[in-house]
């Protein structure tokens, strides 16, 4: 089974499936990530439709979503909207992602909720706007849910160097545009910032779970500490864990 799903009007669309973990390995064709689904062409919604997805979780903020709209797919699933960032959230470009899961800790919760609520969402595909920071927390913590290992969560991370254009080939033009993007969220970011900003290095997911484990024990423990208890953790285990 291929991870990615190459399309013309977006990129890094990938299938999690096929991880293993203690308890089977991810079931393939269950669980998506991806960046923006705004461009996507009709021949991109007939190749998804095959999928067929149930539920798009957007992450991007309320007005990159109204800027850019929801794409074609908006007709063929449920489509919710979950913010990473926060309003009143202090903005800063950083890659430092344990503390952005600090000021977070609501909309996390509630992408998980989702998860694990009473109907089944999957199908489901979850993306921001590079499919690589917001769509990178939530790919890490449904992965430890799912007991993956540190390894394999920081390589399907640094996987976005082969499928995302502008981390892959960061070319003067394509970081004009990105520059210019970033500066909506973050109005005094420069050029270089915004280059380093949109790498994928396995280091900054490294980072990521050292300080999970530093300060909750586990990514499981701080989806416990924001809610997401053992039996949702469980539902959703059971939802996407093939033997």
């Amino acid at each position: 089974m291929k991870r990615h799903i190459p399309l013309s009007g977006a990129e890094n669309f990938r299938d999690l499936g096929g991880y293993r973990s203690a308890d089977g390995a991810v079931a393939w064709r269950r669980v998506f990530r991806a960046a923006r689904l705004t461009n996507l062409t009709p021949e991109d919604a007939a190749t998804l439709s095959a999928l067929p997805l149930r539920t798009i979780i957007d992450l991007r903020t309320p007005a990159e979503s109204l800027r850019n709209g929801p794409g074609l797919l908006a007709g063929q699933a449920r489509v919710i909207s979950h913010s990473l960032i926060t309003p009143g959230m202090s903005l800063r470009p950083s890659l430092d992602y344990a503390a952005w899961m600090e000021h977070a800790q609501k909309p996390i919760a509630a992408v998980f909720s989702v998860m694990a609520g009473p109907d089944d969402p999957f199908p489901l595909v979850f993306h921001c706007s590079a499919g690589k920071d917001r769509t990178g927390i939530i790919a890490a913590l449904l992965l430890s849910l799912l007991g993956v290992s540190s390894d394999d969560i920081i390589a399907d991370y640094a996987l976005t160097r082969q499928y995302f254009t502008p981390t892959r080939s960061p070319d003067a033009e394509r970081l004009h545009k990105w520059h210019g993007r970033m500066k909506r969220i973050f109005p005094d970011i420069s050029q270089r910032v915004a280059s380093r900003l949109l790498d994928a290095d396995p280091e900054t997911m490294r980072a990521l779970l050292v300080a999970l484990d530093a300060r909750y024990g586990s990514a499981t423990g701080y989806l416990d500490a924001i809610g997401i208890n053992e039996a949702k953790r469980a539902v959703v285990r059971g939802r996407l864990l093939a033997a």
